[in-house]
């Protein structure tokens, strides 16, 4: 493939709407949603790899209540502290 693509959704547990637009990509380029035609055209010279939820752990407290949460398990702030 002439393009190679890495996405990563989900780094901060909080902001919930991240993960869930990489799952519509994904069912985008699987040509599930009406832009299938333009998937198909991308997909002819792109590569992608994927990561749905990058803080998974996290994502589970916020879904338990915390919702403010930003930081991993060990606190760090994945979009900022690396």
């Amino acid at each position: 493939a002439a393009n190679r693509v890495f996405m990563l959704f989900g780094e901060h547990a909080r902001e919930l709407i991240s993960p869930e637009s990489g799952l519509h990509f994904i069912r985008t380029l699987c040509g599930e949603t009406d832009l299938s035609p333009q998937a198909t055209d991308v997909l002819k010279d792109s590569e992608f790899r994927i990561v749905v939820n990058g803080n998974p752990a996290s994502r589970q407290r916020v879904e338990q209540g915390d919702f403010c949460l930003r930081v991993n398990p060990d606190g760090v702030d994945l979009n900022r502290n690396w």
